[in-house]
């Protein structure tokens, strides 16, 4: 897994938890927690992969010389078929808009359930302290 895969992963993640800090702090429901955050993760990786897919489409364009939109044989090499075909193989950030919020939500709901569990074991540790 390259480390900036590893970096987007983290940030997330920090995102996600920072939610959780700012809302128990302003009283929101763990409810309406769980759908901002679904929200928000869907929101995230929706502009990831576009952001992806735009440097896919910046780096094919490099090969386009004579800047008609048309790609001949000059301008088609090995690196170019390889460009081609991860924009032609991927379906997943298309699908994603349609079948990601459900898959956000369930995740949103693991990530909630892990925040209390932390809670939980913490108000145990701090009770067994004092």
């Amino acid at each position: 897994m390259p480390i900036i895969e590893i970096i987007k992963i983290i940030l997330i993640h920090i995102a996600l938890f920072g939610i959780y800090f700012f809302g128990i702090k302003k009283r929101i429901s763990v409810f309406k927690l769980t759908i901002i955050n679904a929200f928000l993760l869907f929101i995230i990786i929706i502009f990831i992969e576009y952001y992806e897919q735009k440097i896919l489409i910046n780096s094919l364009e490099k090969f386009d010389l004579n800047k008609d939109g048309f790609y001949n044989n000059v301008e088609i090499n090995e690196e170019f078929i390889k460009i081609e075909n991860e924009i032609i193989s991927d379906s997943g950030s298309r699908l994603f808009i349609l079948y990601g919020f459900p898959v956000c939500l369930i995740y949103s709901i693991f990530i909630t359930f892990l925040y209390k569990l932390i809670l939980f074991i913490n108000e145990i540790f701090s009770k067994n302290i004092k």
